[in-house]
């Protein structure tokens, strides 16, 4: 009897666990469902002709339980970049920020409760989706319709008359699978109106690697070319990839996952001339191509993510908003977007012969408190690839000259050791790169090269920064001996950190001239000043000058002579200006005769350059490049300042809406011209900027 009653017992307790096991593995019963009341489809945000930005809109909507408690409920409102998209990410990026209002609006929810949400957003423009989406602890996540909102842009220019749009448009059936939406060729005449080429995965059940892949292939055809001295692809737009969410908010991308190839059909084969990596941000990319005599030009766009074997575990897609040919030449080059920090301050680049093969490079470093390996770009064939020196720990600051007076470059850097200790020392290629130490130092903060004592050899001269204060040294090679001598020179209480190596009193030999960076007072001496070699170190100030953000020396006004141009940035209580000071030996003073930039809306000045920018008449210019502080004109990002009779004329280089963080002039890609190259970066006022692109750029003005 007990027995039987055991065994019914333990029968009934296994289909009690197998029912509760059962229930406990059903979906929630209750449903959110989300309503979304604000605004109306199709909806479109004036621009602020006087202010220069997008207004703003509101989003409103309602969550409701419905069937049972839903409990902690979590309320986003999300966009999707194109009409009718269905790639939804949180409010609260690049594209769209939230004015006004909680991410996520929550609130605790029983059987047939309901709370109202609402946004305020704004963005830049384009077209957009926007829905409001819910999770619950207990419920099943609810999504709104979605509703059409355009933000809408400063007028376009209308296309000039050597613009050709596409002719004709077709998927390349010998790479992978995709659709595309939207229509592509009026484009260029509405600004955030997208064609969207979505990747599809392949569903054709085969394991031809030409099949499996999540490749896109799309064709543009330009057809009926005239004759023309030039052809340039032009492209605005920016790329989504596929990922997944963390709890964290934020996507998590595949690392194979990073571009959109854009090559052009040229004897029969494809060739690569533009990378476009942009994630989620429109930019604009002018690309020479080298056909200027065919009657039809085929450009193709290829995603780049074909993993092993041709697979790869990502769809992307690619956001055009404008792609067009113009018959002029091509004026923004992209090299990389950058995954590293750069510092905010000058020296994130240098552009040099680094190899002695007579042609440039780019050597980039590294942020200060991020050290890294030593590398450069290499431009072959119309493509800048990334090239490894050496995996050694460096710091955030680089100089390409000739070190060791062999008339022959060298890298100059501050290697980190393992046990931390830093030591001063260059890279040379002999048909490798060899390492030669200088000697052991403190973290040196600033470091340049040139021949400062007239004998007519180089010297290394440096701010090394101590604890307790900033001291001038340099370093002297003997060529005999092959040993390096460390000469003090002066000590600072404050950051001179700002050196040139130039002829500014026009004696005909070199002096040091350094300028105090930061908001601080110089109490008893300019921020301003210069050493000179008269048997003894001789030390100048330069008027009264204050400290400010950045300087270079150079012949900027094309009299013949040296002078020195230094930047002020809006510290609190000060103006904006760039001004350039001149000296006169026959009074033996400094004049303050060029007030170059004056304008105090616009924003601070971070970087200066001297050189012949516009490839014009042989004269040298004077770039600027600013900080996009979001007001006044600093959508006019870098610009140059030519001297004439009248003073100075303003020109624009680009428009971009990035934060210059290191700009010089020079023939970049060694193609005879002299261009711009930048370091851009997202606005930042800190110490750092994160996200730098590396581009450059031909101006060329008639």
């Amino acid at each position: 009897m007990n027995r039987r009653f055991l065994i019914a017992f333990a029968m009934v307790m296994m289909f009690s666990l197998s029912t509760c096991f059962v229930l406990a593995g059903k979906p929630p019963k209750t449903a959110l469902d989300v309503t979304i009341s604000s605004p109306d489809d199709g909806f479109e945000v004036e621009y602020d002709d006087v202010l220069e930005v997008c207004g703003t809109f509101e989003v409103t909507g309602t969550v409701l339980a419905k069937r049972g408690d839903a409990g902690l409920v979590q309320t986003f409102v999300q966009y999707a970049p194109g009409e009718g998209s269905t790639d939804f990410n949180n409010v609260g990026d690049a594209n769209l920020q939230i004015v006004d209002g909680d991410q996520p609006q929550t609130d605790t929810l029983s059987q047939d409760g309901s709370y109202g949400v609402s946004w305020i957003l704004t963005g830049i423009p384009g077209t957009y989706e926007i829905r409001i989406f819910s999770q619950g602890e207990t419920a099943k996540d609810g999504e709104s319709d979605s509703r059409t909102v355009t933000l809408l842009g400063p007028p376009p220019d209308p296309p000039p008359d050597d613009c050709e749009t596409i002719d004709a448009e077709y998927q390349d059936p010998e790479t992978g699978y995709g659709t595309s939406s939207g229509t592509f060729v009026n484009t260029y005449y509405a600004d955030g109106v997208y064609e969207i080429l979505m990747e599809e995965r392949n569903r054709q059940g085969t394991k031809n690697p030409r099949d499996d892949t999540a490749d896109l292939g799309w064709i543009y055809a330009f057809d009926n070319l005239g004759p023309r001295l030039d052809t340039t692809f032009r492209f605005y737009g920016h790329i989504e990839l596929s990922g997944e969410y963390l709890d964290s908010g934020f996507l998590q991308w595949d690392d194979q996952d990073t571009a959109f190839f854009v090559q052009e059909k040229s004897s029969g084969s494809w060739k690569t001339i533009a990378a476009i990596t942009n994630i989620g941000v429109d930019k604009m990319y002018s690309v020479d191509i080298q056909d200027d005599i065919s009657e039809t030009i085929y450009l193709r766009v290829v995603d780049n993510d074909r993993g092993p074997e041709g697979k790869s575990p990502q769809v992307s897609s690619l956001y055009v908003d404008l792609a067009c040919i113009v018959f002029e030449p091509a004026f923004e080059y992209i090299i990389d977007d950058i995954t590293f920090e750069m510092p905010a301050a000058s020296d994130c680049f240098r552009m040099a012969d680094i190899d002695n093969d007579l042609e440039n490079e780019v050597y980039i470093t590294y942020h200060l408190e991020e050290n890294g390996p030593v590398k450069y770009y290499e431009y072959t064939n119309g493509i800048w690839t990334l090239e490894t020196i050496a995996d050694l720990l460096v710091q955030g600051w680089v100089q390409v000259e000739d070190v060791d007076n062999d008339n022959l470059n060298e890298i100059l850097t501050m290697e980190v050791l393992p046990n931390d200790e830093f030591w001063l020392g260059y890279y040379k290629y002999d048909t490798d790169w060899t390492y030669y130490p200088i000697g052991q130092m403190l973290i040196i903060h600033t470091v340049v090269v040139g021949n400062i004592d007239a004998d007519p050899e180089n010297e290394i001269v440096a701010c090394k920064t101590p604890c307790d204060g900033f001291e001038l040294k340099y370093f002297d090679y003997d060529t005999t001996s092959g040993t390096w001598s460390k000469i003090d020179l002066r000590d600072f209480e404050y950051d001179y950190s700002f050196i040139e190596v130039a002829d500014v009193t026009h004696d005909g030999n070199n002096e040091i001239v350094c300028f105090a960076r930061g908001d601080v007072d110089i109490i008893g001496e300019s921020a301003l000043k210069y050493f000179e070699l008269d048997g003894t170190w001789i030390e100048h100030d330069i008027l009264s000058v204050e400290s400010g953000e950045c300087m270079t020396t150079g012949d900027v006004d094309n009299d013949g002579e040296t002078e020195i141009a230094i930047a002020q940035w809006f510290y609190p209580e000060r103006e904006n200006y760039v001004k350039v000071y001149d000296y006169d030996a026959n009074l033996d003073l400094w004049e303050e005769t060029l007030n170059a930039y004056q304008y105090e809306a616009l924003g601070p000045i971070k970087d200066l350059a001297i050189g012949d920018v516009d490839n014009n008449d042989g004269d040298n210019e004077l770039v600027i490049g600013f900080l996009d502080a979001g007001v006044g004109r600093t959508n006019d990002t870098i610009r140059y300042y030519e001297y004439g009779p009248s003073g100075w004329t303003e020109h624009m280089v680009t428009d971009t809406d990035l934060t210059v963080a290191d700009l010089m002039i020079g023939d970049v890609d060694s193609d005879g011209e002299i261009e711009v190259l930048v370091g851009l970066t997202v606005s930042s006022y800190g110490d750092s900027v994160v996200a730098p692109e590396l581009r450059y750029y031909k101006v060329h003005r008639m």
